[in-house]
């Protein structure tokens, strides 16, 4: 998703992390093949707290926290939501209008309403659309 967004030429930098330094080799490569004219940074990064996070954003992109956030397909299980929010929440900027646009794949009722509970337990509003 990262690398589509970059092609519309919208962000002034696009960011794509992942925990596994095989997959952030890979989107590097992509990066360099697409060269969609947005400086991209690809770099491995695992989710934990939002004060870790907040630490993360000097690698990450100069200390400044994010306007946008995207994350495609990052909840296999109910461990991981809340440390996906608290490092979103370490990661957005506090403006009103910045966005963590969230796509996942519904694996079962219990485990989309643990997602929506965790968002809003960390602050998050939310919407949900169906494709």
């Amino acid at each position: 998703g990262g690398l589509i967004a970059a092609a519309t030429g919208a962000p002034r930098l696009l960011v794509i992390t992942d925990g596994s330094t095989d997959v952030v080799d890979l989107a590097k490569r992509n990066a360099e093949r697409m060269s969609c004219g947005v400086p991209v940074k690809c770099l491995p990064f695992s989710w934990g707290t939002t004060q870790e996070a907040r630490k993360a954003l000097t690698q990450l992109n100069a200390g400044d926290p994010f306007d946008i956030l995207i994350g495609a397909d990052l909840i296999w299980d109910e461990e991981c939501i809340s440390p996906l929010f608290s490092s979103a929440q370490g990661l957005l900027s506090p403006d009103p209008g910045a966005l963590f646009i969230l796509s996942f794949v519904v694996r079962s009722d219990y485990l989309n309403e643990c997602v929506l509970e965790g968002a809003r337990a960390h602050g998050f509003c939310t919407e949900t659309r169906d494709t």
